[in-house]
């Protein structure tokens, strides 16, 4: 018995449900989406009920929106892969990474002027 049940879960799913135009739409990103509007529609509505113009609440929104997105990048970053991104010589190597790139668009610019 266990092992029909065990046979019939498909253990890798598909990681994108459809594609629009060409571009793959994945789980992440959907349930991104649906969270943001959602939370849009739900603040919204509290807001309307509160009586609170709408040239408040979008200026709010915005700057919520941006902040769970950095807010999000910088928990991945500290709490699931710490010894990638806390890592001293990791630091040093990104610095020496700008600081050629900075000295390629400085030669570019000497050659061409």
């Amino acid at each position: 018995m266990m092992d029909f049940i065990f046979n019939t879960i498909v253990w890798n799913p598909s990681i994108s449900p459809f594609s629009i135009f060409g571009f793959e739409v994945r789980y992440y990103s959907l349930c991104w989406v649906i969270a943001l509007l959602s939370s849009y529609y739900v603040v919204k509505m509290t807001y309307k009920k509160s009586g609170v113009g709408e040239d408040k609440f979008e200026p709010l929104f915005m700057y919520c929106f941006i902040g769970i997105l950095i807010g999000a990048r910088l928990g991945h970053c500290l709490f699931y892969e710490p010894e990638y991104y806390l890592v001293q010589h990791h630091i040093a190597q990104h610095c020496r990474r700008q600081a050629d790139l900075c000295n390629m668009f400085i030669c570019v610019y000497a050659i061409c002027c």
